[in-house]
Order: structure tokens, then sequence, then C-alpha cells
């Protein structure tokens, strides 16, 4: 089991000076009134919130970018939505199915480093998860992509 808040912690470190170099606002926002332990591969999990929140920095030249975790009540089992929003250069439409597909790049970030794979691997072990990614964005206002665990386990710490 996982515990919600330590692994929320544990990203805010590795990416705060990033974005502190680029002068984004970057927060952190977990459900703390519902501590919870999710049953999860936190491995995996961090895999692919390091690469949604990486990119969410990488694709952002001002404003901010908020991480959030929250437990979204649907007894007896619970969902649990992990979402990452951004205002950066969003994505239009017509992208949003294929920036999951292996190595699509969009022509808005051609002159980023990158190879176009991570988002075909995060939606690929979110499948593995029993979970899904939902994107919604507009071009030019940012993004915000939601990781639903459909299936979490989850109990009270």
């Amino acid at each position: 089991a996982m515990d919600l808040e330590q692994q929320l912690s544990n990203l805010e470190s590795l990416f705060r000076a990033q974005a502190e170099a680029k002068n984004l606002v970057l927060t952190f926002d977990n459900d703390y009134r519902k501590k919870r332990l999710l049953r999860a591969d936190s491995l995996r999990l961090n895999q692919i919130l390091v690469n949604i929140i990486g990119n969410a920095i990488k694709f952002t030249e001002t404003g901010r970018v908020a991480v959030s975790a929250n437990v979204l009540e649907e007894e007896p089992r619970a969902l649990i939505r992990f979402s990452v929003t951004d205002t950066g250069i969003g994505i239009g439409e017509e992208e949003h199915a294929a920036v999951f597909g292996r190595f699509y790049r969009g022509n808005a970030v051609a002159e980023k480093s990158g190879v176009g794979i991570g988002l075909y691997l995060a939606r690929s072990i979110m499948q593995q998860q029993g979970g899904y990614i939902r994107l919604s964005s507009v071009p030019g206002a940012g993004s915000t992509f939601g990781l639903y665990f459909p299936t979490a386990i989850v109990s009270k710490l």
C-alpha cells in the first residue's frame, strides 16, 4: 500500500527546483481530510506522474503547474483521481487521441527534447493497473491530465 501524502511530497521535492528555474508556481494538493493508503504499484504510479508533471513543466512557459490527489467516494470501493493541470501551450482537440500514440510528437513541441513515448507508456501502465487517463486541454490555455484508479481499494490510516 502507498501513502498518497508521502508520494506527493516526494514528487514535489523532485520538481521544485525545475519549476522555480522557470518561475512557475508549482502546487501539490492532497485531500488531507481523508488520509488514505492506495493499493497500487507505487513505482509504476510514480513513473507516470514523473512523466506527466515533467511534461507539464517542460511545456509551460508562464503560470503554474498544479498536482492534486482526491479520493472520490464510491462505496464499497473508491475512485482515486490524480490530476496535473498546467497553464502551458495546450493540445488541440484533433491531437488528443494521438498524443497517447507511440513516438507521437505534436507540431507545437517539435523543438523540445523527447522521443514521444512517455504518454504512450503512461496509458499502457494505467491500463495494467486497471485505470485510465483523461485529457482536457485548450490550445494556448493549458492542459489537465486526470489519472483515475476506478477499482482502487482504499483504507483510512
